[in-house]
């Protein structure tokens, strides 16, 4: 079946802006502008992967269930299917797929397991492993209600794949446990106060970028999520900058989170977008949205975007 297509953005005015309900008190670049770019300028497996997105997102939730590779969240949101994305990318390039099944270490190894196993019923989820001839193995998840790779199967690929890295995640972990202060649990170590006089600890994100490739597209999305976990307050969360000026924290609820739009124009970045024309129509798009005010937010007609031309042509669109 072909992938869903975003709405063209000439003749009718496709909204700039747009919330969310994971962040209902953020204006965003809506999704489908976003999904819009990405699929003029290079398409390709990142292409598809937001113009599904886009595509599902856009139902709503009573018309979700099924949608080819859409499924409803845990807040009864119509969402892309988690399966479907991670197939996507975990396939190799030469399969149409991203590659981070190969690019990604452990991560990579544990998104590909979970491709073969998450379409597996109960019944036959560990039956799986008989025939299977690969290192990973199948296994039913209880809390999850899904087929998936066991975390003894981590243990083993960590103990025997990555002896050096996990070495040296021990000797971090051995640092953050002899700091005896909050004061001083700081950095890549966290303070936990559930336990007993309360423990200084290695961040899982800072465990987790150890075992991942260099070129893993995914370690500069966990190290700025790593980043704003380490913050606070909110004060400092909302006012911590990148050098390009982009905010690089958002404060959510109760925690300090790494700003879509930071993870976004990264994305752009990794993905092989950072022509200047692209840069300054995402710039220029981030800007507009975070100054509207909740209840301006995705109205139609309140701002369109602009129409998009093939990547070829050397004047594009000013927002």
């Amino acid at each position: 079946a072909s992938l869903p297509t975003v709405p063209a953005q000439t003749g009718t005015c496709v909204p700039l802006c747009a919330s969310y309900p994971s962040r209902s008190q953020q204006c965003q670049v809506s999704k489908s502008y976003a999904a819009s770019l990405i699929d003029t300028v290079q398409g390709g497996v990142w292409g598809d992967v937001v113009a599904q997105m886009a595509f599902c997102e856009g139902r709503p939730s009573t018309s979700c269930t099924g949608v080819p590779n859409c499924l409803l969240d845990e807040n009864q949101a119509c969402m892309a299917s988690r399966q479907w994305v991670a197939g996507k990318l975990a396939a190799p390039m030469w399969q149409g797929g991203a590659g981070l099944g190969e690019r990604c270490g452990l991560l990579g190894q544990l998104l590909s397991g979970e491709v073969v196993c998450s379409p597996r019923s109960q019944s036959d989820c560990e039956a799986l492993n008989a025939v299977n001839a690969s290192d990973l193995e199948c296994g039913w998840d209880v809390a999850r209600g899904t087929c998936g790779v066991p975390p003894s199967i981590a243990m083993q690929l960590l103990r025997r794949d990555y002896r050096d890295e996990l070495g040296r995640v021990t000797l971090r972990r051995q640092r953050c446990s002899a700091l005896r202060s909050q004061g001083d649990c700081t950095g890549s170590c966290q303070w936990d106060s559930a336990a007993a006089s309360g423990a200084c600890t290695l961040r899982q994100s800072e465990a987790l970028l150890t075992v991942l490739d260099e070129d893993c597209p995914l370690r500069v999305i966990l190290g700025q999520h790593s980043s704003c976990a380490e913050v606070t307050s909110n004060t400092t969360c909302g006012s911590k900058l990148r050098k390009d000026g982009l905010p690089e924290c958002e404060w959510l609820g109760t925690a300090c989170e790494a700003s879509p739009s930071a993870l976004e124009f990264d994305l752009l970045l990794i993905i092989g977008l950072a022509e200047p024309s692209v840069e300054k129509l995402t710039r220029t798009a981030h800007s507009m949205c975070s100054r509207l005010p909740i209840s301006q937010c995705g109205i139609a007609g309140q701002t369109c975007a602009p129409a998009l031309p093939p990547p070829s042509v050397a004047a594009w669109p000013s927002l």
